[in-house]
């Protein structure tokens, strides 16, 4: 009788210690797709503020560039205006 007590109680905090993991990787899981979901959400704000403005993009390019001793030449191109102008042919 005394051993079946003694199996009983080890089977027990056998148990104990299978819910503790089994929570422990739930809680990981859950910590896991937070930081997931933060850094989505903070990659979308970083590329939705580059393109409002593209010269922000080209800022620590040219950093980069001037560190390593590279010239930039010229100002950099205007904006394409997307339209063909016509003219009369000769």
């Amino acid at each position: 009788m005394e051993r079946s007590k003694s199996e009983l109680e080890k089977i027990k905090s056998e148990l104990s210690s299978l819910q503790t993991r089994k929570l422990d990787r739930e809680a990981m899981d859950l910590e896991a797709l937070k930081a997931k979901r933060l850094y989505q959400m903070a990659l979308d704000q970083e590329i939705s503020r580059i393109d409002k403005n593209p010269q922000l993009a080209a800022a620590p390019a040219r950093a980069a560039g001037k560190s390593l001793g590279l010239q930039i030449r010229g100002p950099p191109l205007p904006p394409l205006t997307g339209g063909i102008k016509e003219q009369p042919v000769e």
